[in-house]
């Protein structure tokens, strides 16, 4: 039977990517507050 849940390790890229975009996001904010 298939779940509807999505796959775990999937799900686990996600919130990596995320978490990424989000630092990337935050250093450039720094950089630009900085220069």
């Amino acid at each position: 039977e298939y779940s509807i849940n999505p796959d775990p390790f999937i799900a686990q890229l996600d919130v990596t990517f995320l978490l990424k975009n989000r630092t990337s996001f935050i250093i450039d904010h720094i950089k630009y507050s900085l220069y």
